[in-house]
């Protein structure tokens, strides 16, 4: 009876957890990367994006934010699971919105779709 309980809740726990195998693929690239160093970006643009495909906070969220924080010309990202939102501040004279837009429309084998829900611009 133990045994057939313990195996019912492991493959609950495969099944529905976060770690998807194009999440898990992530990861391990992530691992292997070598550190690069950023360079301090002073924003002049913000955009708010819907991020449609999110299907956990720390893999899919995590991951986009990592994502976005370590991208050139992005100040700061914040990627909030509940709202499907990510807010990017960054510098539009090294990254467009467009191109912001298409990075993470590219994480995870187009796992995840970016739309512009608002833009500012500091300038």
């Amino acid at each position: 009876m133990f045994k057939n309980l313990l195996l019912v809740v492991v493959t609950s726990l495969t099944l529905f957890s976060c770690s998807q195998k194009s999440c898990d693929k992530n990861a391990k690239h992530n691992e292997e990367e070598v550190a690069v160093e950023k360079v301090a970006v002073t924003p002049n643009d913000e955009a708010k994006l819907a991020i449609s495909g999110m299907v956990c906070e720390i893999g899919c969220a995590g991951l986009i934010e990592k994502e976005l924080n370590d991208m050139a010309g992005v100040a700061v990202a914040d990627v909030v699971y509940e709202d499907s939102t990510a807010t990017v501040s960054f510098d539009n004279n090294v990254v467009t919105k467009d191109e912001i837009i298409s990075m993470v429309n590219n994480i995870a084998n187009h796992q995840y779709s970016a739309t512009v829900l608002s833009e500012t611009s500091a300038e």
